[in-house]
């Protein structure tokens, strides 16, 4: 853990930091000056789309690439969509109105706003992407 006590700068590091908290999010400003507030992770959703790619043949970064800009709680329903076109892109059948079903409801939950807090389960993920693409 970085401690730094912003007093102890000199004018010119100061202004450096200063400059560069313009240039950046404040959470990376936080972070600069040592404090470690609870910050949502994201390592999470990136093992559901991981574990949905490897379920569905899909590239995963062509997904998180099409989704990544959408907020936790939302992808789900974006997800749908980009799967479809990858589909149709590659030739595969589309989903069935069944799976679509399911995959709605696992997306629902796999990039559900409460999960940025989890530590993600690969095998887990991965079955329940399963299930939802394929019933069992």
């Amino acid at each position: 853990m970085l401690n730094l006590d912003i007093s102890a700068l000199s004018q010119n590091a100061r202004y450096r930091l200063a400059d560069r908290g313009r240039r950046t999010s404040i959470v990376d400003r936080i972070l600069v000056l040592g404090l470690h507030p609870m910050l949502a992770s994201y390592s999470y959703y990136v093992e559901a789309y991981h574990a949905f790619g490897r379920a569905a043949q899909i590239d995963p970064a062509d997904l998180s690439a099409a989704l990544w800009r959408h907020a936790p709680g939302t992808v789900a329903d974006h997800l749908l969509q980009r799967v479809e076109g990858v589909l149709r892109s590659s030739s595969q059948p589309p989903l069935t109105l069944r799976q679509r079903a399911r995959v709605m409801s696992q997306a629902r939950s796999a990039f559900g706003a409460r999960n940025s807090t989890r530590e993600p389960d690969q095998p887990g993920l991965e079955a329940a992407w399963r299930r939802a693409l394929h019933g069992h």
